[in-house]
């Protein structure tokens, strides 16, 4: 399993005033050293500090400077005490300029730094090697994706995915230190292998970046990770086999070249399972890592170009496409072969087995046991709307949802008022409304709740009629803008399903009002965030 740097936002960890910053060490692009520095990047400040965690005020040529995530825990190179994770200001000066950091009143020396317009670089590896960039076949911030690697190429004409830094300003302009969704004001090119691509796509990502490397990593699903970008473009034809160097230019400032792997599928047509998430929360599982009870995405090269999104659970098979546990079909959700992607419910039961996906060609495999001794082990996701963030939550038993005005509109939903309890619509939630939320990773689920009771059987739903309700052992703690909810009246395995977690509750007295309300769901080993619109 992959060990992952902790970052937190900015502490409040308050230390004395004695504390004090004793040199800035450097200052990186997070694309790399060799990308150099310009306004708007991501960058990574190392610090040799004595009070390391303590809050900073950074500046760079008069300008503020904000963090992004502080690291809280170990592996820092030698000399460096402590690291934040910031992004430039886009009105930070061009030219040589300094920075300074303060901490608890003393400020330390400046430390030069020279700013040009662009400085572009393609954001690290995912395997430890600093050659190989962070390509994938789906959208390179999710969390979810499976990556570009020797032994799953990406072929010629193929859409990849790359995360980037350095690439100028945004339109509209996004400030530093935010996380929203927009496109560069200039599109970059990119060549491979010295050959242009086509660039479909230029922008700031609109979720949590997955990365990791020999001396950093993140992990998360929350909105963009500011000052980071992701481009989408087309491998050019007629590349023979083989790696080739990557070379992203913005502005006439071209990134450090990285090498793709190109090739072409297994000509025999047989499915090859390159990654397994939680389809919830984007949680990539490492083998032997897959929790029961949850919607997995498995993403499979060389799946037949068939797509069904809606519709087909609960088959066990579509167009000779199933997937196994052990020797049981599992119930499908949706298949899209052109991106590599089966959604199937994995149930709630105990018992080692491995994953097999199997198509008219072939099949693949992907071993899976609960771990040793975690038997009440969660991975708790909440089902989300398209926008990635907001969480599906239905209103006092209706069709409809809540959800801002401005997100209707995008899901062209009338309002809620006058309409029939059977009309999907929209209304922001308020204080006493029934809610009903969907999980996906909610852990052991047994007839009643019962700790020592039966799960569902492999292979079989729950009851759609709810004469036997399978509860969860371990209820979340859920809390609505900082406010505990204390009104759960149901959560376990919703009626008619096998992997999918209903839960009910009331939202709670003195919750604040505004469209991007924290949702924070809390199983007994995981935890999930998602946003809720209160009125």
């Amino acid at each position: 399993m992959k060990q992952f740097k902790a970052v937190v936002l900015v502490p409040l960890l308050l230390l004395s005033a004695e504390a004090q910053v004793n040199k800035v060490v450097s200052l990186v692009n997070r694309g790399g050293a060799g990308a150099g520095l310009c306004p708007g990047v991501a960058a990574e400040l190392d610090l040799n500090t004595q009070a390391p965690g303590a809050p900073l005020f950074i500046s760079i040529g008069g300008q503020n400077v904000p963090i992004t995530s502080r690291p809280i825990c170990c592996g820092f190179p030698a000399g460096v005490t402590d690291e934040a994770e910031v992004q430039l200001p886009w009105n930070a000066p061009l030219g040589n300029t300094s920075l300074t950091v303060t901490q608890n009143g003393v400020t330390s020396s400046p430390f030069p730094v020279s700013l040009t317009q662009y400085c572009p670089a393609i954001v690290g590896n995912h395997d430890g090697n600093t050659s190989h960039g962070f390509f994938s076949f789906e959208s390179t911030f999710t969390g979810a994706s499976p990556y570009v690697t020797s032994t799953a190429p990406a072929t010629p004409e193929e859409t990849v995915f790359m995360g980037a830094v350095g690439l100028g300003p945004t339109s509209p302009l996004v400030s530093p230190g935010l996380g929203i969704v927009a496109n560069v004001s200039t599109v970059p090119t990119v060549t491979v292998g010295g050959h242009p691509a086509q660039v479909l796509s230029a922008g700031l990502a609109y979720e949590s970046i997955n990365v990791s490397g020999s001396k950093y990593s993140f992990v998360g699903h929350d909105f963009a990770f500011p000052g980071f970008y992701q481009v989408v473009f087309n491998v050019p034809t007629g590349l023979a086999d083989g790696s080739y160097p990557v070379v992203l230019t913005q502005g006439g400032f071209s990134s450090p070249p990285v090498d793709i792997a190109v090739g072409h599928k297994d000509p025999a047509g047989r499915p090859s399972i390159l990654a397994v998430t939680n389809a919830a929360n984007f949680h990539v599982y490492e083998e032997y890592e897959a929790v029961a009870g949850t919607i997995l995405s498995i993403y499979v090269s060389n799946l037949p170009p068939v797509t069904q999104t809606s519709g087909i659970f609960p088959a066990t098979s579509y167009h000779g496409i199933q997937v196994l546990y052990g020797s049981t079909p599992l119930p499908l959700y949706s298949i899209d072969g052109p991106h590599n992607q089966i959604n199937v419910g994995l149930p709630a039961q105990r018992t080692p087995g491995n994953i097999y996906v199997v198509t008219p060609a072939g099949q693949s495999w992907y071993p899976y046991f609960l771990p040793e001794g975690q038997t009440n082990y969660d991975d708790v996701g909440v089902i989300r709307l398209g926008d990635g963030v907001s969480g599906v939550f239905q209103l006092n038993g209706s069709a409809g949802l809540a959800m801002s005005a401005s997100l209707a509109a995008q899901y062209n939903l009338p309002a809620c008022a006058g309409q029939s309890a059977g009309t999907v619509c929209a209304q922001r939630a308020k204080a006493g409304d029934s809610v009903t939320m969907y999980l996906a990773g909610g852990g052991p689920a047994t007839a009643g709740g019962d700790p020592n009771g039966a799960s569902l059987a492999l292979g079989q739903l729950a009851p759609a009629d709810g004469s036997i309700l399978y509860k969860m052992v371990n209820p979340p703690q859920i809390t609505v803008g900082g406010v505990a909810v204390t009104g759960i009246s149901f959560a376990g395995i919703a009626p008619g399903t096998a992997a999918e977690y209903q839960v009910n509750f009331t939202v709670p007295p003195g919750v604040p009002s505004g469209d991007t309300v924290p949702v924070v769901v809390t199983g007994l080993s995981s935890t999930d965030t998602v946003y809720i619109a209160i009125q």
